[in-house]
């Protein structure tokens, strides 16, 4: 017995979407332990209130563990200031020595299940940052659940519009 299948060009262009929806739909899951960052944005907006300055990055983590349930756990978002003076970098700290405004938590998410590859978006929002110079610059990290901690970023120059 022979079996002859022929395929419209239709049916063939069907079939190839079903397979690629399939692969499309598949979990992806990586090796690496620490999370990793890049850079996307610095948006700054003058207001006639108060200047505003959002720091954007991208995330990827392997295994899904970003953010810490119900406050729990130790900053995640770990975010440093720097001002160039006279050609100089100098980190930026409070009175208190200790640089927490810039620290933070990324939100817990339900949705989020371990061992499968997060990929997202970070905005920080800070208020006026103008401190002693006009141009800046930030170097951040985070840190996932297992205690991994991701790549140092540090953001391109910023000069501060007037």
């Amino acid at each position: 017995m022979r079996i002859n299948i022929k395929l419209s060009g239709s049916k063939v262009m069907a079939a190839s979407m079903m397979l690629l929806g399939f692969y499309a739909c598949k979990r992806e899951t990586c090796e690496e332990p620490a999370p990793t960052l890049t850079f996307d944005t610095i948006f700054y907006q003058i207001t006639s209130d108060a200047d505003s300055l959002t720091l954007r990055t991208q995330f990827t983590d392997c295994q899904g563990d970003i953010g810490f349930e119900n406050g729990s756990g130790d900053f995640d978002i770990q975010t440093y200031l720097y001002e160039q003076i006279n050609g100089q970098w100098f980190l930026f700290e409070p009175d208190s020595g200790q640089n927490i405004a810039f620290f933070s938590k990324i939100p817990f998410s339900e949705k989020v299940n371990t061992d499968n590859k997060l990929v997202g978006t970070l905005e920080q929002k800070f208020g006026a940052v103008r401190q002693n110079s006009d141009t800046i610059r930030f170097e951040t990290n985070i840190l996932d659940r297992a205690g991994n901690k991701s790549n140092v970023v540090t953001t391109p120059t910023f000069v501060i519009p007037n």
